[in-house]
């Protein structure tokens, strides 16, 4: 099943309320990839800092519940200072990571009919409940686990992230694994060489990116017609953030750049 029809079908099995949220937080990624996408040059770090912040906050109150001598409250606090200063100071690593990572995903998407959802489609779809999506919501509302073996839960979680690989057919995994090297290893080296023109392109490319994904969220919940517009193939949504991405970047280079003459400067 397409990606954008997959998102469509998620969406109307929320209930309201929770498709509000959804939407909020749609609109909340388009404006993060248009502070990104227009000034990224200015607010990447920035952005980075607060982001891992969030992470960061989140993994110490998940740490800090598997102790019994800290509260999850002194632990988001300590995982949020410290997801600040890594997200500030190591920002032209986190760059090129982020860049790997879309880049992977990016080639995910273009590979999907030979995915894990190709892999899938022998088993029918009747095996699995109707009320299954009810009943794992339902779950979550249950306490994970105990403190003591909350620890666990990375385990389980680096296996969910083993057993999606392996769904990966052989010949999707080894492209995919060279296409996350080779991009880390090209955004580190033009990061390296020339900061400040790598941070505008890859700005520009990762705003462009969250500006598709949010809009598109918006749209199959307050214009489904509209989302019908959407490019469907991979290759002309690809091509859609490519042109977005050189807007981004010329945009920046012309307001940011140390090169050209800015707008009020005598």
């Amino acid at each position: 099943m397409p990606a954008l029809a997959m998102l469509g079908l998620f969406v109307d099995l929320l209930p309201p309320e929770y498709q509000r949220w959804w939407s909020a937080g749609a609109a909340g990624v388009g404006l993060l990839g248009l502070l990104l996408w227009a000034v990224g040059i200015k607010t990447g770090r920035v952005i980075s800092a607060l982001v891992m912040g969030a992470i960061g906050a989140g993994a110490g109150a998940w740490v800090a519940l598997a102790a019994t001598d800290f509260s999850p409250y002194t632990g988001a606090l300590a995982g949020l200072a410290v997801g600040i200063l890594l997200g500030a100071l190591a920002y032209r690593l986190i760059l090129p990571l982020t860049l790997a990572l879309a880049f992977s995903g990016l080639y995910l998407g273009w590979q999907a009919p030979m995915g894990p959802s190709a892999t899938t489609q022998a088993q029918p779809a009747a095996t699995v409940p109707a009320s299954a999506l009810e009943i794992n919501l339902h779950s979550t509302t249950q306490p994970l686990a105990t403190p003591a073996s909350r620890p666990a839960l990375l385990g389980d979680l680096m296996h969910a992230l083993r057993r999606e690989w392996d769904l990966l057919p052989a010949k999707v995994q080894t492209p995919l694994a060279i296409v996350a090297l080779a991009s880390f290893v090209a955004g580190l080296v033009f990061c390296l060489l020339m900061f400040r023109r790598a941070a505008m392109v890859i700005t520009a490319f990762l705003g462009s990116l969250l500006i598709f994904v949010g809009t598109t969220a918006i749209l199959n919940v307050y214009a489904r017609p509209a989302a019908a517009y959407i490019p469907a193939e991979p290759r002309y949504r690809y091509l859609v953030l490519g042109v977005l991405t050189l807007i981004g970047a010329a945009i920046q280079w012309r307001y940011f750049s140390p090169y050209i003459p800015q707008i009020g400067r005598a």
